[in-house]
């Protein structure tokens, strides 16, 4: 009985392992762009006297329907430098406030 119990466990994990690897693995799709996203922006800086400097960090280019960023020139000895924190491109874009640094 005890071979049988022991013969019957190889079988399932065998089983269950086959299957388990047979499964397609997908990659995160990436978001579609809707026609009604926003293609400008505006900043209003309410301070008198208050000085608003803005520094292209990522390329946006359009990619079917979706964007692929990637680094400018400038930029590029910043990410995946530890001296930085290691970011990556697709991190920096994800950011939505100085927190989440």
């Amino acid at each position: 009985m005890k071979n049988v119990l022991k013969k019957f466990s190889i079988a399932m994990s065998s089983l269950i392992m086959m299957l388990a690897f047979s499964i397609t693995v997908f990659a995160a799709s990436t978001p579609s762009i809707g026609e009604n996203a926003p293609t400008t922006g505006s900043i209003s800086i309410t301070k008198d006297g208050a000085v608003f400097n803005a520094y292209q960090v990522l390329k946006a280019t359009q990619n079917g329907d979706a964007y692929e960023y990637t680094a400018t020139d400038v930029f590029k000895g910043f990410f995946n430098n530890s001296q930085y924190g290691n970011y990556t491109e697709n991190q920096i874009k994800d950011l939505t406030t100085a927190d989440s640094i």
